[in-house]
């Protein structure tokens, strides 16, 4: 009676173990809306359903790959009908070719973009009880000339940094 359900995935473990129980010991027991019959017509559904998905997963595959098909050839043609008109504008039309030196059909798409993440203002809780609290040592020796500055001040003339020659 179970037979199709209860080998079925769709139905899981646990449920296929009571419709069996209930199949073997209780088929007979009828309480509102709970019988063999109820169960039957639900596994029955439920197997259903899950061959309907199944096969709708399926035919998505398959308008997918065409789908890629479809588009591999309309690249190939674009790139096809870009060479013609490099062909064409050749001297004669250097704004044209300007333009589809722009187009990139032969060149493999840019890599996206990173997504950047924001950063919590606050650092988690037990991050300051993990790193003490020390500030970054002061470098030390001279500063290099290259490192030398001008910094304008508000009485108009700039001031000479330390380093300075």
């Amino acid at each position: 009676m179970f037979s199709k359900s209860l080998s079925d995935d769709a139905v899981p473990a646990q449920v296929r173990e009571f419709l069996a129980l209930f199949a073997d010991d209780c088929a007979d027991l009828r309480f509102p809306d709970v019988d063999l019959d109820t169960y039957v017509q639900l596994a029955d559904a439920v197997c259903a359903r899950q061959h309907a998905v199944d096969e709708a997963r399926g035919e998505l595959e398959r308008r997918r790959e065409a789908l890629k098909a479809d588009l591999a050839a309309l690249r190939a043609r674009a790139k096809q009908g870009l060479a013609y008109l490099r062909v064409f504008a050749g001297s004669s039309r250097p704004e044209l070719g300007a333009k589809l030196d722009t187009l990139a059909l032969g060149r493999p798409p840019e890599p996206a973009k990173p997504r950047r993440r924001r950063r919590s203002s606050k650092p988690p809780a037990d991050a300051a009880a993990a790193a003490p609290n020390k500030a970054a040592p002061a470098p030390s020796g001279p500063i290099p000339a290259a490192s030398v500055a001008e910094l304008p001040l508000s009485g108009g003339a700039p001031a000479r940094v330390r380093g300075a020659a």
